[in-house]
């Protein structure tokens, strides 16, 4: 399989490197189906016998059974449902879901103010801070401009 493939090398004009017609890729698909196992053919020696020995054994339901699971079915309420109850209590569950997403609404409200109000204040103590800097920077050129005049 490997040889065939490696066998005919063209050009990129040619279907690629390392291509091979059709009719090569074919049967390179079935021998590889034809490698891969059913997965339920038995595999070991002891799932052949265990095959064989109850090929053809059929067990047939007791008498009645049908009628039993019907009845038994008929008798016992459906047990798959996700949500079964009355309806006043689905509307006071409701409602307390929408209590609680509104309290979890006016939470984060009140977080994203106060973050809204941190960045407020830190951006005043900025500026205060940028006008402290100016001035000191202004009385130190003034401060140099007085001692260039004073040596000249």
């Amino acid at each position: 399989m490997e040889r065939r493939r490696a066998s005919r090398v063209g050009t990129v004009g040619d279907e690629g490197v390392c291509a091979m017609n059709g009719q090569e890729e074919k049967s390179e698909m079935r021998e590889q189906r034809s490698e891969m196992r059913d997965p339920l053919e038995p595999v070991t020696e002891f799932e052949r016998e265990l095959t064989k020995a109850f090929a053809g054994q059929r067990v047939e339901a007791p008498l009645g059974f049908a009628g039993r699971v019907m009845a038994r079915a008929e008798r016992e309420p459906a047990r798959g449902k996700l949500l079964a109850m009355p309806v006043r209590q689905w509307r006071a569950w409701a409602a307390g879901a929408v209590a609680a997403v509104i309290v979890m609404g006016a939470l984060q409200g009140e977080r994203v103010h106060q973050e809204h109000e941190r960045r407020v204040q830190a951006q005043r103590q900025f500026e205060a801070a940028e006008q402290i800097t100016d001035q000191a920077l202004a009385q130190a050129r003034a401060q140099v401009q007085r001692a260039i005049s004073l040596s000249e």
